[in-house]
């Protein structure tokens, strides 16, 4: 009995750390300020809408420093491993694709008016593959970007409000150059957007509401135009939940289902997704 009281008292004690404190959505990724520092780690796993089901799963660690009140060096590293088996004239292969990425990031603290109130912060980084596909067949997964051609650069523009005490509004956009594919003349270009709303429930307890938009550009190369062109979208919404444990240490959940859906080629973009991250930031 007295060992239960010692281990009850010490997870009321840790969840207590961030009483007082305005907490920050785990999700949203704000400037440090000199010499502090942020880790991050991810899972998602995401089931396709294929007529195979396949489904893939993919790792992330990034490692974020304050090098200046406004400029944030940090290294990301993204694991991704996808199997599955489909037909084709009568014949059943089996595709098992697994890819490691490792490359540097900075973050820019572009405006920030009273840390958490208002802000608004800009992310650039580049990851290197290091990729390899087992398959039974010359074919590799079907539609998937083939970001096992060369770097991937994914640039980040994050605003965040605060509207009261309990609703932080924040909106993000993204620019993802992905390497050039079999039919592709130039890089192809996702243009993410996503919307979150969260509410603080208590003070270590946020819910989020998810809104995320995605728009797909390529150059084909059987297409007479040189340009790009739209050449898919799709829609998705979701909740989630974050509860910080102790003092700038919070843990994520959050799932996305898609609910609109268009594509001219084929795409992997509209998967069903769930997610859980942890981040530290003393």
């Amino acid at each position: 009995m007295k060992l239960l009281l010692i281990i009850a008292f010490a997870i009321f004690s840790l969840a207590g750390f961030g009483q007082g404190k305005r907490l920050i959505p785990g999700l949203i990724p704000l400037a440090l300020k000199k010499g502090g520092y942020e880790i991050n780690l991810g899972v998602n796993y995401d089931a396709y809408n294929k007529d195979f089901n396949p489904s893939g799963v993919t790792g992330i660690f990034q490692g974020t420093y304050g090098v200046l009140s406004w400029l944030n060096a940090g290294i990301d590293v993204t694991t991704f491993s996808m199997r599955y088996t489909f037909e084709d004239a009568s014949v059943l292969y089996d595709v098992h694709y697994r890819n490691i990425s490792v490359g540097p990031r900075l973050r820019w603290a572009i405006y920030n008016y009273q840390e958490g109130i208002f802000s608004i912060t800009a992310q650039n980084s580049v990851l290197f593959p290091f990729s390899k596909i087992e398959t039974s067949s010359s074919l590799g997964p079907e539609g998937q970007k083939n970001i096992s051609n060369g770097p991937v650069f994914n640039n980040q523009l994050t605003f965040l409000f605060r509207a009261g005490y309990h609703i932080i509004l924040t909106l993000d956009g993204y620019l993802v150059i992905y390497p050039t594919a079999a039919n592709d003349e130039k890089r192809p270009i996702d243009l993410p957007i996503h919307f979150l709303t969260t509410y603080a429930l208590k003070t270590n307890w946020m819910i989020h509401g998810i809104l995320s938009y995605v728009s797909e550009f390529r150059t084909i190369g059987w297409d007479s135009g040189s340009g790009y062109y739209r050449t898919g979208e799709t829609l998705k919404a979701g909740l989630g939940l974050q509860y910080s444990l102790a003092r700038g240490f919070s843990v994520n959940v959050s799932a996305l289902f898609p609910i609109y859906a268009y594509s001219e080629i084929p795409s992997w973009s509209d998967s069903k997704n769930i997610n859980l991250s942890f981040r530290w930031r003393p």
